[in-house]
């Protein structure tokens, strides 16, 4: 390193990992995925895949249009007190769990029927 311009490359290549680790740990710990025990490849990327599939679904939840819903469903199934909780980011663990408890309650159908075509 000869200049601070490269000391300055070497500290944002630093900055630029640093986020790349914190989301993936964000994505473990919100997902719920922190140690997977499965041996085989074909597992794993089921796994991987699933996972895949419920962080697009959490993500498209926190568009704009779904905010009022996102918002009621935390504010009944994951409520938070305080200002503070109230303007900060909706961590998608907190939106994660909220889901997860409204489901419990009330379990959704999954089933699906043509209708007749009579």
């Amino acid at each position: 390193m000869d200049t601070t311009d490269d000391a300055w490359r070497v500290v944002l290549a630093y900055v630029r990992r640093w986020q790349v680790e914190m989301c993936y740990r964000s994505c473990k710990t919100d997902l719920a995925m922190e140690s997977p025990r499965l041996w085989f490849w074909e597992n794993r990327l089921k796994l991987l895949l699933m996972a895949s599939l419920v962080y697009a679904f959490l993500l498209s939840l926190l568009t704009p249009p779904l905010a009022p819903l996102v918002q009621e469903i935390l504010r009944h199934w994951c409520h938070r007190t305080g200002k503070r909780h109230r303007q900060v980011a909706i961590p998608l663990s907190r939106l994660r769990s909220a889901l997860s408890s409204l489901w419990l309650t009330h379990h959704p159908s999954l089933s699906y029927t043509t209708p007749d075509s009579g």
